[in-house]
């Protein structure tokens, strides 16, 4: 939302990766997307397998480094927003992170 308010795209994108609250973030972004006149993509990709904890609905995966744990999820992220933009004809992919580092 951030980066929305700040360089203003013409394009959105929220990814729904099988997160447990990906319907309420989507409701954010689409409401944020149409508040700044941008057009909002969704993109959807069931990756609820391969996380753990809170936002996949599962206890943590024994041994991973903290509890909420979707290994190389923002890597994949990322890479499905610039897929789609790359379709779109996109040249600019603006991304905000904030993380476990």
């Amino acid at each position: 939302m951030a980066i929305a308010y700040w360089k203003r795209p013409e394009l959105a994108f929220t990814v729904d990766y099988g997160q447990v609250c990906a319907e309420a973030e989507i409701r954010a972004a689409r409401r944020v997307a149409q508040a700044l006149g941008m057009e909002h993509h969704i993109i959807r990709v069931d990756c609820s397998e391969l996380g753990s904890g809170l936002l996949s609905g599962k206890k943590a995966i024994d041994g991973s480094p903290v509890e909420e744990w979707w290994p190389y999820r923002n890597q994949l992220l990322v890479t499905l927003a610039c897929m789609k933009g790359i379709g779109l004809g996109l040249k600019k992919l603006y991304v905000s992170y904030t993380g476990i580092t």
